[in-house]
C-alpha cells in the first residue's frame, strides 16, 4: 500500500510539474521591433510577424533595442533590455524582460476639420512624449486668446543635436508658419539649423512659445511659454504595417473588429508604443488608410 501511495505521489508530482511547465510557457506575437534582437533559441532575428516563447533566450544588440508583442491571453507587452544590464550584447530570457503595457483606450474624436482650436497647449501636448504621424503636425490655435499675424506668432525652441558638431549646444528658436488659425510644425522645415538637419529623436524636449509684438528684427516685446515636451515623428509606412499586424492577430483569433473597437485600439497602441497623439488627426489617418469607415 505504501508503494502504491508513493507511485501515486510521483505521478501527481510529475503531472503538476508538466502542467506548470505548460502554463509557464507563453507565446507572443511580434508587432514591432526597434534595433536588432536575436532569438538564440530559434537562431533567427526577431522581426514583425514572428512568434516567440516566454522561455526563449534573446540577445539585444543594443541597449535601445525593443519589441512590442501580443500575448494570446494577456494583451500587449514591451520587451527591452534590463536597465541594469551592461555590455554590447545583452542576453536575457524573454519572460524576464517582457513587461505588460496598459493604457486608457477611451476615445472621442471628430476629425481635424471639426476639431476645436487649442487654448491650453499643455493639455494638448502633455509634458512627456507627443507622437506625430508622418512629417508634419497641423493644429488649430484659438486666435481670440493667441492672435496670429506678422507680429504675433508661435515659435519652437530647442538645443541643437544633429550632424554638424560645429553647432552642438546652440539654442535654436524658429517661428512656426500659419494660415488663418492653423499652424503647421514640419520635421524638415523646423528641425534644421544653418542647413544641417537636427536629429529629432535625440532632443530631450522642445519648448513652444508665443512671441508677441515682434519688431523688424523678429525680436519680441514679450514671450509666453505654452508647453514643453519631447516630440517624435512616426514613419507612416511602418505604423501602417504595425496596425495591420495588430488587427491580423486579433482576426486570426476569430475576433470581428468594428469601427468602435478599431479606432480606440489604434489610439491605445500608439499611446503605449510611441506616446500621446492628436486623436482627431488619428481618426483622419485611420480612415485614409482604410482601417475604419465613417
Amino acid at each position: 500500500m505504501r508503494f502504491i501511495n508513493l507511485i501515486f505521489c510521483v505521478l501527481i508530482s510529475s503531472f503538476s510539474s508538466t502542467l506548470y511547465a505548460q502554463n509557464d510557457t507563453e507565446l507572443y506575437h511580434v508587432i514591432m521591433t526597434q534595433g536588432v534582437i536575436f532569438n538564440s533559441s530559434s537562431k533567427s532575428l526577431l522581426n514583425r510577424g514572428a512568434t516567440i516563447k516566454s522561455t526563449d533566450n534573446v540577445i539585444f544588440k543594443s541597449s535601445d533595442a525593443r519589441a512590442i508583442m501580443l500575448s494570446q491571453t494577456r494583451g500587449r507587452f514591451l520587451m527591452s533590455p534590463n536597465a541594469k544590464a551592461t555590455g554590447s550584447e545583452l542576453a536575457a530570457v524573454v519572460k524576464e524582460v517582457a513587461s505588460p503595457l496598459k493604457s486608457n483606450s477611451s476615445l472621442s474624436t471628430r476629425g481635424f476639420d471639426e476639431a476645436a482650436p487649442i487654448i491650453n497647449f499643455e493639455d494638448f501636448f502633455g509634458d512627456s512624449v507627443f507622437a506625430v504621424i508622418g512629417n508634419e503636425l497641423p493644429f488649430k490655435v484659438n486666435t481670440s486668446q493667441y492672435p496670429l499675424d506678422k507680429k504675433n506668432q508661435l515659435a519652437i525652441r530647442y538645443e541643437y543635436k544633429g550632424e554638424n558638431p560645429e553647432y552642438d549646444g546652440k539654442i535654436v528658436l524658429k517661428t512656426v508658419g500659419f494660415e488663418d488659425n492653423v499652424v503647421k510644425l514640419n520635421k524638415e522645415t523646423h528641425f534644421s539649423y544653418k542647413g544641417s538637419p537636427v536629429n529629432v529623436e535625440e532632443l530631450d524636449k522642445i519648448e513652444l512659445y508665443y512671441l508677441q509684438e515682434m519688431d523688424e528684427n523678429n525680436r519680441p516685446k514679450s514671450t509666453e511659454k505654452l508647453a514643453s515636451f519631447k516630440i517624435i515623428f512616426v514613419d507612416e509606412a511602418e505604423l501602417e504595417a504595425e496596425i495591420k499586424e495588430l488587427f491580423s492577430f486579433y482576426e486570426s483569433e476569430g475576433e470581428k473588429l468594428g469601427n468602435d473597437e478599431k479606432l480606440p485600439m489604434i489610439n491605445s497602441y500608439i499611446l503605449d508604443v510611441y506616446g500621446r497623439t492628436d486623436k482627431d488627426l488619428l481618426e483622419d489617418w485611420a480612415e485614409a488608410k482604410g482601417f475604419i469607415h465613417k
